[in-house]
């Protein structure tokens, strides 16, 4: 359910606008969540069979459906706050990369695609991280990790644990990159997220 009516709002509003809206998120978990409990209540409550023990001549309910030993039903409430909180803190992450792209800083961290962003790029891991060295009014000038992943979570993991604060987790050689160009790449999930520092 979850994941149609993403398909759906998609269809209908174009590629990639369930990604970059959160209102179309908590659409999807709204009607995920009256499903399972719908299907949760259905089960446990509706069809539940009464089993007879020929031996004692005891009666009880069929076991009822659980995931993790908790009722279907109630997963409809967990699944709500946990796909609500996530999207929350995602959509939040979201508009602070988009503030530090408008003005970059000194030392700010992109997590990058670099099969996106270079030509030619041929490593089979994508995935790693650009230093902001300088900053003027047009471009910014930044270095590259010789750390690579083939999922952007490992450079986020970089950056949370301070091993992309080491000297030598950078190359030296610098390359530009166009200031007015940075919420494009964004956008275009390129620049995937971005951190800076706190002061």
């Amino acid at each position: 359910m979850f994941i149609g009516t993403q398909l759906i709002v998609d269809a209908a509003y174009g590629d990639g606008y369930s990604d970059s809206h959160i209102w179309q998120v908590y659409t999807s978990t709204i009607a995920s969540a009256i499903l399972v409990a719908f299907l949760g209540c259905w089960f446990n409550y509706k069809k539940r069979s009464l089993i007879f023990d020929e031996k004692t001549g005891d009666s009880r309910l069929s076991n009822r459906h659980t995931l993790f030993f908790i009722p279907i039903e109630y997963w409809a409430i967990l699944m709500a706050m946990i796909i609500s909180y996530f999207a929350y803190d995602s959509a939040h992450k979201n508009e602070k990369s988009k503030t530090y792209l408008i003005s970059p800083e000194l030392g700010d961290l992109y997590v990058v695609d670099f099969k996106a962003l270079m030509d030619g790029y041929e490593a089979t891991y994508p995935y790693g991280i650009l230093k902001v060295i300088s900053v003027n009014k047009e471009l910014i000038e930044v270095i590259q990790s010789v750390h690579i992943y083939n999922l952007s979570s490992g450079p986020i993991k970089d950056i949370s644990d301070g091993k992309a604060q080491k000297q030598d987790y950078f190359s030296l050689l610098p390359f530009p990159l166009m200031r007015n160009e940075l919420t494009g790449l964004h956008q275009q999930k390129i620049i995937i997220s971005v951190s800076r520092k706190a002061l």
